[in-house]
């Protein structure tokens, strides 16, 4: 769950496709550094999305709520025993990356 304030230049600032991909995330928005592209949206404000996001935004909020799906990279590298079964880009939950906090498996 993230939420996107608007910004007053950028909006939300997100880019997003007809199926609710993620193209672009504006450095500038709320959403920097937690979403990115190929994220999918698949929830806005608690109600799952049955098509296009921008069908269903409100401009009268000052803030949005969604959910995203995000795919995990398919590109492994060499884990401790060299056989490649160690995700490169571990999944991070938005809640964490929010938090600025580390995964567990990812602690110092």
């Amino acid at each position: 769950e993230c939420r996107l304030l608007r910004h007053p230049r950028v909006g939300l600032g997100l880019i997003v496709n007809d199926d609710n991909l993620i193209i672009n995330v504006d450095p500038d928005c709320s959403a920097a550094g937690i979403l990115r592209a190929g994220d999918e949206i698949v929830s806005l404000n608690g109600e799952w999305l049955q098509g296009p996001i921008v069908t269903a935004l409100d401009p009268s909020r000052t803030s949005e709520v969604v959910i995203i799906h995000r795919k995990t990279a398919s590109v492994h590298a060499p884990d401790r025993d060299g056989n490649g079964k160690s995700p490169l880009y571990p999944p991070v939950l938005l809640s964490e990356k929010a938090a600025g906090k580390r995964p567990a498996d990812q602690a110092p």
